[in-house]
């Protein structure tokens, strides 16, 4: 009798575990699954970043865009590939655009590439906010 106590109590109690791991989960899903930063957060995130320049920080930067076999290992690794090949494909955003937004270094200079550029600007958004998410304590 205290056989079927014992299974009908893990019986009882797997279901509960179970949906108390699942919660956990949520808490721990990647950056990018949070809610979205604006341009603007996620342009003086970028900006204040006193460290990229670094090679960790660039790789970051870089590896979340394209993801890569050699750091698959890495918690960044093709996070904000989605994104990238989103921005990639809009036909407004022209190689002009995206080498002005990369020469610059400060906010107002990349609202001045975007402006009249609405359709790659809303590619760029989510783009950069998960690199801002994604990069932030490397690169911080």
């Amino acid at each position: 009798m205290s056989f079927v106590r014992v299974a009908s109590a893990i019986f009882l109690f797997v279901p509960f575990a179970i949906i108390a791991c699942a919660s956990d989960d949520d808490e721990t899903k990647p950056t990018q699954q949070q809610q979205p930063l604006s341009y603007e957060e996620s342009c003086d995130t970028m900006t204040s970043w006193a460290r990229k320049a670094e090679l960790e920080c660039q790789t970051c930067i870089s590896g979340a865009k394209l993801g890569c076999e050699c750091a698959r290992k890495e918690p960044w690794n093709g996070k904000c590939e989605a994104e990238a090949k989103a921005r990639n494909a809009e036909p407004d955003c022209t190689s002009q655009l995206l080498d002005c937004l990369a020469l610059c270094s400060d906010c107002g200079c990349k609202h001045a590439c975007l402006a009249g550029h609405d359709a790659c600007r809303a590619k760029e958004t989510p783009l950069q906010s998960c690199l801002a998410r994604t990069c932030d304590t490397l690169c911080r």
